[in-house]
């Protein structure tokens, strides 16, 4: 960025701290969303709290905000929140399809459809049940689709559907093999039992009961027991046989798994009598059922009583308990008006929990901006500083550059004084050779330097034209050399002592530049055994193993 723009550099720091700031809220979003992920199975009330202290989801990438939809209508479900719609779940169904998510697909589908099962759409919740169960991977295990079963019965019980629920419980009981899973296979065959009942099945119900209160005592487990007996005996009181029925509720109240349930029972039990025009045994379990601390339960049975002694002819104590009687009900309406104060209290304390993460927010966006100016002041420092040493940097290599160019230009100098040197040479070389007397008589010795590499490779070997050489000649040849190149042939002899004097006159002519043609003629020998001698030479008595190096380039810089 140039400093020749004062404009933009003007509001530079604006626009810093404006991105800078989003990104703070940013980052405190995306840190509430995944603690509420975390806390969302465990503690579903604590999960919607941080999702609603979430400041702007729009912030969020696709996945995250998919994940906020899904988290907040599921848990809004579980802590028995009406979520307002399902745009939110389904944004999120729409996400996990074009990304393929399989898993997190179903976990949307799901409670897309527990939200229409909470709004009594059952018939919407069926169809998205379905719908997550055909995206189950194969996978996961069978749980999911135990689930989906379970509820789907559920969804057609309620919409009066008792053969369909068969069929949805008789495929969870499939899926519950094993003995893992025993304790849940007593529920569904609790849920079968009742849809058999709306299904007007009473043997059928009464059977699958009998079969869970089975498994209930191989299982050990004393509350499903409870359960179960208490389910035969109002299916045996559905049919008017009030004899098995008290029979089945003695058993359940013999268990006495739960203190709290035993007036109830009581009740139940006096109910029950009552019904065989046995009021002695009905008025004896009723003042049980008073000795519990269940409100609810002793309002019911005060009110028996007064009808008990009325009958009785008791007006004194038939009036004593419908006073109780009335001042059970005052109780109850005033725990009802204490479990009105505990939930506005609770969302009191939902609300005063936002605030204190909005507070906490405010306090770290404080600090966020206090940081990110000293950050920002820093930026700038350090920018000034880069720029100084950019301009530096520029002058440096402006004047290595200015050097880099002066360099080239003597280099270039030098190389042309070398050519002119060099054409000197060859013209004194060709002068001084042009004295030998044997010079008309080796042809590349007339050609120029620059063409000696093509007139080597384009000469025949025609074996023809013979190069006899004199005595006289050989003596020629090496003063001329020695004219030329002052010190070539000593160099040699004392370098390389082995060297004969044909290996020297061999070396000369090299060193002349004579070619392949010229010396087979010289030395009446083949172009491919001239080779052969070079290489010897430079193996054998030069010891030169390097192969890119042949013996001209030798001899030449000799």
């Amino acid at each position: 960025m140039s400093l020749r723009h004062p404009f933009v550099i003007r509001y530079i720091p604006v626009i810093m701290l404006l991105l800078l700031f989003s990104c703070g809220d940013a980052y405190h979003d995306q840190q509430l969303l995944h603690e509420a992920g975390m806390l969302s199975d465990s503690l579903p009330a604590d999960a919607l709290t941080k999702l609603q202290a979430v400041s702007n989801s729009r912030n969020f990438t696709k996945s995250d905000q998919a994940k906020y939809g899904l988290l907040l209508t599921r848990t809004m479900l579980m802590t028995g929140n009406r979520p307002p719609s399902d745009s939110l779940v389904s944004l999120a169904i729409a996400h996990y399809r074009e990304a393929n998510d399989s898993i997190a697909l179903f976990d949307a589908l799901y409670t897309k459809a527990m939200f229409f099962f909470s709004t009594s759409a059952y018939d919407s919740a069926l169809h998205y049940f379905a719908a997550a169960e055909n995206v189950i991977p194969p996978e996961v295990n069978r749980n999911k689709r135990i689930r989906v079963q379970r509820m789907s019965g559920y969804a057609n019980l309620y919409l009066g559907r008792t053969k369909a629920a068969v069929k949805n419980y008789r495929t969870t009981l499939g899926l519950l093999d094993g003995e893992t899973n025993a304790k849940a296979k007593v529920y569904v065959l609790l849920d079968l039992a009742q849809a058999y009942k709306y299904d007007h099945a009473i043997e059928e119900a009464l059977d699958l009961c009998r079969q869970a209160l089975a498994l209930a005592g191989k299982n050990h487990a004393p509350d499903q027991q409870s359960l179960v007996l208490s389910r035969l005996s109002d299916l045996y009181a559905g049919r008017n046989d009030f004899k098995e029925a008290l029979q089945y509720k003695k058993q359940e109240h013999a268990l006495r798994v739960n203190r709290e349930e035993i007036p109830t029972r009581n009740l139940s039990q006096a109910m029950l009598f009552d019904k065989q025009n046995q009021p002695d045994s009905a008025r004896y379990y009723l003042e049980q059922a008073l000795q519990g601390n269940d409100h609810v339960v002793a309002d019911i049975a005060y009110g028996f009583l007064c009808d008990w002694y009325e009958k009785q002819g008791l007006h004194d104590k038939a009036f004593g308990s419908l006073r109780k009687k009335q001042e059970t009900t005052r109780h109850l309406e005033s725990n009802i008006r204490m479990t009105a104060l505990e939930r506005r209290y609770e969302s009191e304390r939902l609300k005063n929990e936002n605030n204190r993460l909005k507070i906490e927010q405010k306090e770290k966006d404080i600090l966020l901006l206090v940081v990110l100016l000293i950050v920002f002041a820093v930026s700038v420092s350090l920018f000034f500083v880069f720029w100084r040493q950019k301009k530096n940097r520029q002058a440096l290599r402006l004047q290595t550059k200015t050097r880099e160019l002066e360099h080239q230009n003597v280099l270039l100098k030098q190389q042309q004084e070398i050519s002119a040197l060099r054409e000197k040479e060859a013209l004194l070389r060709e002068s001084l050779f042009r004295r030998i007397h044997f010079f008309h008589r080796i042809p590349s010795l007339h050609i120029d330097e620059e063409n000696a590499g093509e007139q080597h490779e384009t000469l025949p070997d025609t074996g023809s034209n013979k190069i006899r050489m004199k005595e006289t000649d050989w003596a020629e040849l090496t003063r001329s050399v020695n004219e030329v190149y002052p010190g070539f042939i000593e160099q040699l002899k004392t370098q390389y002592p082995s060297l004969t004097d044909d290996d020297l006159y061999f070396c000369c002519f090299v060193k002349m530049r004579v070619n392949l043609q010229d010396l087979s003629d010289i030395y009446c020998i083949t172009k491919s055994a001239v080779t052969k001698r070079k290489y010897r030479l430079k193996t054998d008595k030069f010891k030169i193993t390097e192969k890119h190096i042949d013996l001209d380039t030798f001899l030449q810089d000799q």
